[in-house]
């Protein structure tokens, strides 16, 4: 394919009173492109592997707005966005949220925010998965978390959301589709500690629970745990182990369940080098995301790092 982009973005930032800060910006992004020619053959008109040169045309002016109140005990922030497309309607996409930190390591944070997205212009036109039929994404995202740090030996915070929507784009059948109406909802939980100057720990989960039967990419459980060690300064290790369960791919696929351990190792010659290798899927684990499509097993990387 032969595939061009223009983009633009503009923003400024400013105080426009005690407390506020504001942003006013606009995107600007062209995309064009063409599959002249597939399999030595020129492209023809219906011809599902070419295509002849398209174009999309999208605009988007925005504002935010944050006001921190008593300090830092309160802060209410809020935006507004227009997008504009050539091949879509305009759409208005607000969002606000509160953040509460009554003291004591405490925080509540609430947010009530639009989602938009038009098709992207590979989903629309690029290669065999193309729809030129999609119709943008939409959805309602409510947010509610609370966080609290203990010491330094723990931070710990639970999110709740619930989100409604429709014309989520996934693949099926090798070809890109709307899913109608959907409602998501679920819990992450995240803690982290930092018992020692040289040693970090980290771990989280995540439950998701959907409306829609077959949804792709969206597992219904996942899990990390990781740490990162430094010692005598240059050397660092970092290892995580990432689960996932319930991973729907197809309909003649088996949900996937599985875990993997990686490790990253780097040492820093000097101040300006550092040089690293990577050790991924350790365990060899067998799995799929896309349906035909195995993953790796166990890959090592290695190479340089160079810092001015």
């Amino acid at each position: 394919s032969k595939d061009d982009r223009l983009g633009v973005m503009a923003y400024q930032n400013f105080t426009p009173w005690r407390g506020a800060s504001a942003t006013v910006g606009f995107d600007f992004d062209v995309y064009s492109g063409e599959i002249p020619v597939s399999g030595g053959n020129n492209h023809t008109e219906g011809s599902m592997s070419t295509i002849g040169r398209k174009r999309i045309t999208e605009y988007s002016p925005y504002v935010t707005l944050s006001q921190s109140v008593a300090g830092d005990l309160l802060n209410v922030n809020g935006g507004l966005r227009m997008a504009n497309s050539d091949m879509f309607d305009t759409q208005w996409v607000p969002q606000i949220g509160v953040a509460l930190n009554p003291g004591r390591g405490f925080n509540v944070k609430g947010t009530v925010a639009m989602g938009y997205r038009n098709p992207s212009f590979r989903e629309l036109y690029l290669y065999r998965m193309a729809n030129p039929d999609l119709q943008p994404e939409k959805m309602m995202n409510y947010e509610l978390s609370v966080g609290k740090h203990f010491s330094r030996y723990l931070t710990a915070g639970i999110t709740a959301y619930y989100s409604r929507g429709h014309d989520m784009i996934q693949v099926v059948d090798n070809r890109n589709v709307n899913t109608g109406r959907f409602i998501n909802k679920g819990i992450e939980v995240t803690a982290n500690s930092h018992p020692l100057d040289h040693l970090r720990l980290y771990a989280s989960y995540s439950y998701l629970h959907t409306s829609l039967t077959g949804l792709v990419g969206a597992p219904v459980n996942q899990y990390y745990i990781g740490a990162e060690l430094t010692l005598w300064k240059r050397l660092k290790i970092a290892a995580d182990l990432k689960g996932v369960g319930g991973l729907y791919v197809a309909p003649d696929v088996h949900d996937q369940n599985y875990a993997l351990l990686d490790m990253k190792l780097t040492y820093g010659i000097c101040r300006y080098v550092d040089i690293f290798t990577r050790l991924e899927n350790m365990t060899a684990a067998r799995y799929v995301i896309n349906r035909g499509y195995d993953m790796p097993g166990f890959t090592a990387m290695g190479g340089f790092k160079v810092s001015f």
